[in-house]
């Protein structure tokens, strides 16, 4: 578990090249889906947004490239950042100062649906 500062986000991200982009709210703003704040949808940014501003990243399928998402667990009050093993070090800083995790808690989690 490590701490973070700044205003906190829940979204998404994914790694495009050596960019991370991605699409966040405060987590005041994010829908509670049990219990969890998130917000953000793989496959509609990255066929609506992504592909638009980096034509050259159009790969067949929205989950090929690395990505991730950052959740906030009501009950544990702590933030998950899920996320592609590809995507880590410096990459992984750079996520959690972009979603103001700085001195927030949260916890790095593997999961089957980033790889």
């Amino acid at each position: 578990m490590k701490k973070g500062k700044g205003t906190p986000k829940v979204g998404i991200f994914y790694l495009v090249g050596s960019e991370i982009m991605f699409d966040a709210v405060e987590q005041e703003a994010a829908e509670i889906v049990n219990g969890t704040c998130t917000h953000g949808d793989h496959y509609g940014y990255f066929y609506g947004t992504l592909i638009r501003e980096k034509p050259q990243y159009a790969w067949d399928e929205y989950d090929y490239p690395p990505r991730g998402r950052v959740v906030y667990s009501m009950k544990r009050k702590k933030f998950w950042v899920y996320c592609s093993p590809r995507i880590g070090g410096s990459k992984l800083k750079e996520v959690i100062r972009l979603f103001g995790l700085k001195n927030k808690t949260w916890l790095l989690k593997r999961d089957g649906h980033y790889r």
